[in-house]
């Protein structure tokens, strides 16, 4: 068959219409050559021989009958694609290829042929009807043939089973078996955390094989083998690298599953592997198709391409979304809600923009000197390099968190781009999706394979299961994008309507986001951007509102009913095409009907018909949430610094809001907050509180333990002392906010309920902002100036606020002074007064300085004298300390149905005692504690191992941490609260936690504590440590190999032992007073 296809052949088919051309004639010509005396493979190229055009007027008959004598030859084979519609209509043209196979000609040229039909039919754009008709003599030329081939309803398929000898449908099904892994990966494919996968066979596999499998047993059974392919549509797929091999590819696309099986064009030397190749794919086709489809619960609307170059799988996808496969969908399927999702997301619009071919390419040159708006989120999922499956299993934070992403910086500015990233808000959750329910079975799996030694297939496990990118990632990176010197905004609530505004005011020359920007009426969006091949990819408002003629508000309306996170697909788009016979109709999602039914009646009249009241009351709320958040999300409108409606669908003055706005949004919010959250000095998380009065932990860790769930609750505190802090100089509304705690455990009752509801369930967990007299700080530069010089230090931190509090207690120095005055602290205007005061601050609502009186407590005495290089980590260990979570007790699963994963052997508390107790409890201690001290990593993956326990005591860790990031939050707005012109003193670098250098750690810019995330890595390399069997001289060598992420594995233990014994001298020096003799007893017999 041919190999390849000529370029003029693909331009003529192509312009055919445009150019009146009413037949195509292409022929198959053979390409060698001979260099340094040996020949090369021959190759054959599909080509144009010639053309014939329309004859104006002329029925088709006799333009058949006309191009056909024209054409062919009696002799010689070739290959016919002749037009066969009389004028411009909706569905395209109709098509029919002929194949002349005259008797008289060759067997091998006529077979060469007859194997070619297909990379001429794909070259056909859009088909609704693609016939053929296979003709070996004079008597099958006649035009009543023909027309009885174009009168069928699917001729190419039924000749394609008449000459096809190999056809894979001709085949029983073959024996296959995908691997754990790919199971794996495709229930990550099914819930579309992927997009795209790559299916190919394990091992080399031949037609014999196939052939003694069945008699060998499952043991030899062919094992299918998947990877992730980051791309989400078919042309993003295209211009992949695609393999010069055959593979399957199961590209997931809204609800369409476009399943690719490629066949690529190449040479061999050795054409036997080739077709060895080619057919045992071919073979194993309706296997794997029907292996793919068997884990969709409901199966997806199935789109099937063979594909031999890249342009085909474009061409392919868009000829079977075409042919209008049925499908069965539910009328209340929803959008798929990422972790963090910034903007609205239509169910099927980037699927069909592509399909229409209204996503744009063009080349990155073309965006040099452009300010491009980015919505952050988008853009850090968009980096590959982030994606450490491993990364929740250490603590939430990759290894090369930062470095990957200062990569891409430097791609921006190589390509003289200027981002501005908008970070999301007080965004309302999606009405549907809130709480995403966990792959258990896969992280079970996760955890097995690393037990029993197969580290890449526990990471395929973990990368199905856990999501990389979440609320502590993309806090700790604003920070280091302010530091770098990029601007950065944090928006008052929708990201996506934020950047709308910018481009609406020539802020940004275009923004980099999701399709579903265009609902807030972005002109262009960049959705990719690929620096490795130099392009990018965009689409076109005004593109889009001609092909598909709608008004702005009408593709809103259209795109409403499609389907959002925010309202439900109309039921009524489940069924087949307008105009289709009752035969073909069938339950399937079609978004062209979302376009058409809305260019014949407004959306209010289709709101009238619904088959049932109760669906119609679930549906009409979620479109007029939907509506309001488009047209009224509220923006920092650049005219007046104010916050307010976007009003995007009209000019002048915006729509006016309902008059519930607030139970969608939540309370407004004062100026001075807002101003806060615009710059980043407080995250979303206490003002949404405030506003919506609802605290949501959706996000379930990485192991569900019941020491977790309970450090959630107690918790709790802290959090109304961190509302309070900001309350207190809000109205009195705020003031008296009831708060309603959702976490993921809860019930259905509960997590759906309001805080403001009347009748809330008795378990329910509802909290109110604490609101205390603190001390009257009084912080004066010159006696911060005096001290830091005592102490010989160039930066406020606990340390020094911590002696500088004993020395001036211990001698009633100055800052003692009127401290118990029911006054407001104070300060001087300089940032290391405004530090110390935060400092000072959190101290105080931590109980390490007495609230009472302002004295020392035997906390603050023994931290006080820990270095300063180990502060944060000894802090840390005694609130886990506090909150009876620092032990060396082996956790307890959440739930006493769901057993932890049987093969990592987990120990259970109950079943052990005596020496073998100590000698557990003892390991599990020691690299609990220790692994507080972060380590120096590389960029890099971490790719070592990981530990069960280190995962789940890393996830209380974590919660903790970002509490106390809170109540430093809290403190820093109460301070600026009252004079927003502080805000001045603080540097952009100030909550920044990335090494200036990388070995600098914990030297960071942060002029504040930002409690980051320390990973697991520390912990782990002590259990290697401690497990070691070799030789002393040989580990230094052996713990760099084992984990080639660490920086200086050696001496970063160094500093964790002198951690352990420094927390041991903390935790003997307290024992007695605070009741911890057990911890203390603990720590010794680990010692």
């Amino acid at each position: 068959m041919a190999e390849s296809v000529d370029s003029q052949l693909r331009n003529t088919i192509r312009a055919a219409r445009s150019r009146s051309l009413r037949c195509v004639k292409a022929i198959i010509v053979q390409k060698g050559s001979v260099a340094s005396g040996a020949a090369a493979p021959t190759a054959y190229t599909l080509a144009l021989a010639n053309s014939q055009p329309e004859e104006a007027g002329a029925a088709l008959d006799k333009e058949f009958q006309r191009c056909v004598k024209i054409l062919l030859e009696p002799d010689k084979p070739s290959l016919l694609l002749f037009r066969a519609d009389l004028c411009e209509n909706v569905e395209g043209s109709r098509w029919l290829l002929l194949a002349w196979l005259p008797e008289s000609a060759p067997e091998v040229d006529r077979a060469r042929y007859v194997r070619s039909r297909g990379m001429l039919a794909d070259l056909v754009q859009r088909p609704y009807f693609l016939s053929e008709l296979l003709a070996k003599d004079s008597k099958s030329l006649s035009w009543p043939v023909a027309a009885k081939v174009l009168a069928q309803t699917r001729p190419r398929e039924h000749a394609e089973l008449a000459v096809q000898h190999a056809a894979a449908e001709e085949f029983l099904p073959a024996p296959l078996r995908l691997s754990q892994a790919a199971q794996g990966l495709l229930q990550r494919l099914v819930q579309k955390e992927d997009s795209c996968l790559k299916l190919v066979l394990s091992s080399r596999l031949s037609l014999s094989r196939l052939a003694a499998t069945g008699e060998a047993g499952a043991n030899n059974t062919p094992v299918m083998e998947a990877k992730v392919m980051e791309c989400q549509t078919p042309a993003q797929l295209a211009k992949a690298e695609l393999p010069s091999t055959s593979c399957f590819f199961a590209l997931y696309t809204r609800d369409d599953l476009v399943f690719v099986h490629w066949c690529p064009d190449r040479l061999s030397r050795d054409p036997t592997v080739r077709m060895r190749d080619d057919s045992r794919y071919a073979v194993l086709k309706p296997t794997v198709q029907r292996l793919v489809m068997s884990a969709f619960p409901t199966p997806p609307r199935l789109l099937v391409v063979d594909a031999r170059e890249p342009q085909d799988l474009v061409d392919g996808a868009n000829r079977a979304a075409d042919a209008n496969v049925a499908k069965q969908a539910d009328s209340k399927q929803l959008i798929p809600v990422a972790r963090g999702a910034s903007i609205m997301r239509v169910r099927h619009l980037q699927t069909h923009l592509a399909d229409q071919g209204l996503v744009n390419s063009g080349k990155l040159n073309e965006l040099k000197n452009v300010q491009v708006g980015v919505d952050a989120v988008f853009w850090l999922r968009s980096i590959q390099a982030l994606k450490d499956p491993f990364a929740d299993a250490l603590g939430g934070i990759p290894p090369g968190i930062f470095g990957f992403v200062d990569k891409e910086l430097e791609s921006f500015k190589e390509w003289g781009i200027t981002p501005l990233f908008v970070f999301q808000g007080v965004a309302p959750g999606p009405q549907h999706s809130m709480f995403v329910s966990r792959m258990d079975q896969q992280m079970d799996m996760a955890w097995n394979y690393l037990a029993s030694g197969d580290k890449s297939a526990a990471q395929k496990c973990f990368a199905v299961s856990t999501s990389r990118i979440n609320g502590d990632f993309v806090y700790f990176i604003f920070h280091h994008l302010r530091q770098k010197g990029y601007e950065c905004l944090q928006a008052p609530y929708f990201a996506g309507a934020q950047l709308a505004h910018f481009a609406e005011q020539g802020i940004v020359q275009t923004v980099f986001g999701p399709p579903g920007l265009l609902l807030y009426g972005v002109k262009s969006v960049v959705i990719h951007l690929n620096f490795g091949q130099q392009s990018f990819d965009w689409v076109d408002l005004d593109s889009v509102l001609a092909k598909w003629q709608l008004s702005w508000d009408e593709f809103v309306d259209a795109c409403m009913l499609a389907g959002t996170e925010y309202c439900l697909t109309y039921p009524y788009l489940n069924l087949s095409p307008f105009g289709a016979s009752v035969a073909q109709q069938g339950q399937r999602f079609n978004f062209d009907a979302a376009v058409y039914i809305i260019r014949q009646a407004p959306l209010i009249n289709w709101m009238q018909t619904f088959p049932t009241e109760d669906m119609k009351s679930d549906h009409v709320d979620g479109y007029c949430i939907c509506k309001v958040l488009v047209q009224n999300s509220p923006v920092l409108h650049l005219q007046d610094h104010a916050i307010r409606p976007l009003g995007a669908s009209s000019k002048g003055a915006p729509p006016s809001v309902p008059n519930d706005f607030s139970s969608i949004m939540g309370q407004k919010l004062p100026p001075s907050l807002y101003y806060l959250m615009l710059h980043g000095i407080i995250s979303h998380k206490l003002p949404q509180a405030l506003a919506k009065g609802e605290w949501t932990d959706k996000s379930q860790p990485l192991i569900d333990t019941n020491e977790f769930r309970s450090l959630l609750t107690d918790l709790q505190d802290y959090r109304r002392t961190s509302l309070g802090l900001i309350a207190q100089h809000l109205h009195k509304s705020f003031q008296n906010k009831s708060i309603l705690c959702k976490a993921y455990w809860e019930p259905t009752n509960i997590r759906q309920a309001l805080g403001t509801d009347a009748n809330l369930p008795p378990d329910a967990r509802v909290i109110q902002p604490d609101i205390q007299q603190g001390l009257r700080w009084k912080i004066t530069y010159q006696s911060v100036k005096a001290e830091m010089s005592r102490q010989k230090v160039d930066k406020v931190d606990f340390k020094f606020c911590l002696n500088w509090h004993a020395r001036e207690f211990e001698q009633d120095g100055p800052l003692m002074q009127g401290i118990k005055e029911p006054q407001p602290p104070s300060f001087d205007d300089h940032l290391h007064s405004l530090s110390a005061l935060v400092h000072f601050l959190v101290l105080e609502k931590l109980d390490l300085i007495s609230a009472e009186d302002g004295g020392a407590t035997v906390l603050s005495d023994v931290l006080k004298d820990t270095p300063r290089n180990l502060t944060e980590p000894c802090l840390t260990a005694l609130e886990l300390m506090k909150y009876g979570q620092l032990n060396g007790e082996p956790f307890e699963a959440a739930h006493p149905d769901k057993p932890f994963p049987s093969e990592v052997k987990y120990p259970t508390s109950s079943q052990l005692d005596g020496a073998e107790k100590d000698k557990v409890c003892g390991m599990l201690l020691l690299c609990r504690v220790m692994s507080l001290v972060p380590m120096r990593v590389r960029n890099i993956m971490w790719d070592s191992d990981v530990d069960f326990d280190l995962a789940a005591f890393h996830a209380l860790v974590r919660v903790l941490k970002r509490t106390l990031r809170q109540m430093v939050e809290g403190a820093l707005a109460s301070v600026l609260l009252k004079d927003l012109a502080k805000v001045k003193l603080l540097p952009r670098g100030f909550m920044c936690a990335s090494p200036v250098h990388r070995d600098s750690y914990p030297h960071v810019p942060a002029e504040l504590p930002t409690f980051m995330l320390p990973r697991a890595c520390m912990g782990i390399v002590v259990r290697y440590f401690l497990e070691y069997k070799k030789d002393a001289d040989s580990f230094a060598a052996d713990v760099g190999k084992r984990f080639p992420c660490c920086v200086q594995p050696v001496e970063d233990l160094k500093l964790a032992f002198t951690f352990w014994h420094d927390l041991r001298r903390c935790v003997d020096t307290i024992a007695e007073t605070l009741g911890a003799e057990e911890l203390s007893e603990d720590m010794r017999k680990a010692s």
